[in-house]
């Protein structure tokens, strides 16, 4: 016979285990169609219709399908950017500014700089090209300036990804390579150049575009700008991922904005789901059967009075 204690505990177990978590049956991935792109959408991202409390909520990580068919990431700063891949396991996004003109123009031309969000994405393996547009002449004897195939009045240089890109203009290369400042400065003096626009690109490209013949460089700068580049996301850093292994979904809790939140099938917990709130429920009834049922196999030790 089983024990009171084991009779108790299945009456006091069905309860505490048949509890839901209503926010993590609302925040499950959504599939996410667009022209040829096909992906879940879940935490930090999130698309029109999606749940509160699902996602990062900052416009940066809104997802739209355009008229386009393409998947566009919009931004504080008001550049959007043209989704390529989401890879939530190593929280890499790869984008492409819309703002380049280049699809279907002869000469790859952005219109402005490149922006994006600095507490929501960091930049990974990149590059910049400078662009320095509607020069007055042709710029001859400046080291490292390079003249664009497709237009004798539109120059572009590389700089180093390790200094600030976006404030001032000291911008460093390399120890051999001289600043965008000095670039300017050692113009010819009846030379200038109206505007300047800085792109990231991948480390791997600059090479190839600086190397590249007069006749394949075009070509060769519109590969690299339609490629894009890699953002490290922010949000969920250091902890998303062990909630997703733990069986459980990120989450955000807009009364507690700087906590972790890991949304799991029966709880909430801070940053991982306990063994308990996977378990399901008829396995663990079965374990705590097969307890029982070894616990009354033991021999008793009670020894009876009177017996020879």
């Amino acid at each position: 016979m089983f024990s009171p204690f084991s009779i108790l505990l299945l009456f006091l177990i069905p309860p505490c285990l048949s509890q839901t978590n209503n926010q993590y049956e609302r925040c499950s991935p959504i599939p996410f169609n667009c022209g040829q792109f096909s992906f879940n959408v879940t935490y930090p991202f999130f698309i029109d219709g999606s749940q509160s409390g699902c996602s990062y909520p900052d416009i940066g990580m809104h997802l739209v399908c355009t008229n386009e068919s393409y998947v566009q990431l919009s931004t504080m700063s008001s550049t959007s950017y043209q989704v390529i891949n989401i890879d939530y396991e190593k929280q890499i996004l790869k984008i492409a500014p819309n703002y380049l003109t280049y699809l279907h123009k002869t000469c790859p031309l952005p219109s402005s700089d490149a922006h994006f969000d600095s507490w929501l994405f960091n930049y990974t393996d990149y590059d910049h090209i400078v662009f320095f547009f509607k020069c007055s002449g042709q710029v001859v004897g400046v080291p490292s300036f390079y003249q664009l195939p497709c237009d004798q009045t539109n120059y572009y240089t590389v700089i180093d990804k390790s200094f600030s890109l976006y404030y001032g203009k000291t911008y460093m290369f390399d120890e051999s390579n001289p600043t965008v400042e000095e670039f300017v400065l050692s113009l010819p003096g009846d030379i200038t150049c109206d505007l300047e626009y800085q792109v990231p690109v991948h480390a791997s490209f600059v090479n190839d575009l600086i190397n590249t013949t007069v006749e394949k460089g075009v070509v060769t700068l519109k590969e690299g700008l339609l490629e894009g580049f890699d953002l490290a996301w922010i949000p969920g850093t250091g902890w998303c991922n062990g909630c997703v292994r733990s069986g459980g979904l990120c989450g955000y809790d807009a009364r507690r904005p700087n906590d972790t939140l890991c949304l799991c099938p029966d709880n909430s917990y801070p940053t991982s789901c306990p063994l308990i709130s996977k378990l399901p429920l008829t396995s663990f009834f079965l374990f705590v059967f097969l307890v029982c049922f070894f616990k009354n196999l033991r021999p008793t030790n009670r020894v009876r009075i009177g017996s020879n």
